[in-house]
């Protein structure tokens, strides 16, 4: 009966395309986790799941089959959300590329991929399972960084209880924070620095 339910997991066509959408949201989470709060990324979350939905329905209109249109919701995301690392491959301060080719080359591809699929007769149920298991390897990647950073801080204080850091006067102190005061004095302009600072 598991293994049943498994194998229908793995062919359903509307499992990757929810988690290929969550999983950038997720592994930005995980790359800057110890800025954002979880919380923070619950609209995110929210967002991609009713983007999925909104153009599920579109595309399903256009095609008429629901593996053709989660298909094209999924690669719809990989080229939504890789945009601005692949723009960005060779650093901040000298792309490898103009927006006007990138663009290009990435509407060039959705539009062979709709093309593809509009016109293809083949079975969908091979890809379609590729999809949601690569899908499902991608969506635990970012959970494995976070439960492994959430599981970081409670074994740091611990051993900072088993040994406490020891001021000149002799007095513990138990994992005090980085406290930083910023001024942006770049954002008033020279009347307002003169009048309130």
């Amino acid at each position: 009966f598991m293994k049943n339910k498994i194998s229908a997991c793995i062919g359903s066509p509307f499992l990757h395309p929810i988690l290929f959408g969550l999983f950038f949201v997720l592994f930005l989470y995980a790359h800057n986790i110890e800025k954002v709060l979880f919380f923070e990324t619950l609209s995110s979350l929210g967002a991609v799941v009713a983007m999925a939905a909104i153009l599920f329905i579109l595309f399903w209109f256009l095609y008429r089959d629901a593996k053709k249109a989660t298909l094209f919701v999924s690669f719809f995301f990989l080229l939504f959300f890789s945009y601005g690392r692949v723009f960005e491959l060779n650093g901040t301060e000298h792309y490898w590329t103009r927006h006007r080719y990138l663009l290009s080359a990435y509407t060039l591809l959705f539009a062979g991929a709709g093309f593809w699929l509009w016109h293809t007769r083949r079975d969908l149920n091979i890809l379609t399972k590729a999809s949601n298991i690569v899908a499902l390897v991608l969506f635990a990647s970012p959970l494995v960084s976070i439960g492994m950073y959430e599981a970081g801080p409670a074994q740091y204080f611990e051993e900072r209880k088993e040994k406490p850091i020891v001021e000149k006067t002799g007095s513990p102190v138990y994992g005090r924070p980085d406290i930083y005061y910023l001024m942006v004095d770049a954002y008033a302009s020279n009347d307002a620095l003169k009048e309130f600072f």
